[in-house]
């Protein structure tokens, strides 16, 4: 069906542009992949829910595994070994091995063939307070 759509499947190291390469990140679900982005300030991997937060990668393995164990352990190790300056996991703030990276905003940025840019910005947002529902067991 995807094929239908005009949609193309991707392997590990396939270069979608000069400087974004596909990663096999498979173990949290069969298939599963991240993008190794080579910008100016370093390595950047965006790693979706094969490394959903910082405390997954210090442990070595993500919270939730639907398909191996063996390979989402392999998978964060991968990550670990490329030592990027900066990794954007799936449910949590940038970071490295250092710990948490504070910035505003990161901008990036995709050239299409047509020579577009097409931009994603994450930015840091106040969150909304908790909703508190008290019940008052005396009335």
């Amino acid at each position: 069906m995807l094929f239908d759509m005009g949609t193309m499947g991707v392997n590990d190291g396939y270069k979608i542009t000069p400087n974004i390469t596909v990663l096999s990140l498979a173990g949290h679900t069969p298939g599963h992949i991240g993008l190794l982005l080579h910008l100016e300030s370093g390595a950047t991997v965006l790693t979706g829910d094969a490394i959903p937060n910082i405390r997954a990668y210090r442990r070595g393995k993500p919270d939730l595994i639907f398909y191996s164990l063996h390979e989402a352990v392999a998978s964060v190790q991968r990550v670990k070994e490329m030592k990027p300056q900066v990794i954007i996991p799936g449910h949590d703030s940038p970071f490295n091995d250092s710990g948490y990276i504070t910035r505003e905003k990161i901008d990036i940025i995709l050239r299409t063939e047509q020579e577009e840019n097409i931009v994603f910005c994450v930015e840091t947002t106040r969150a909304d307070e908790p909703l508190v529902y008290e019940h008052n067991l005396n009335s």
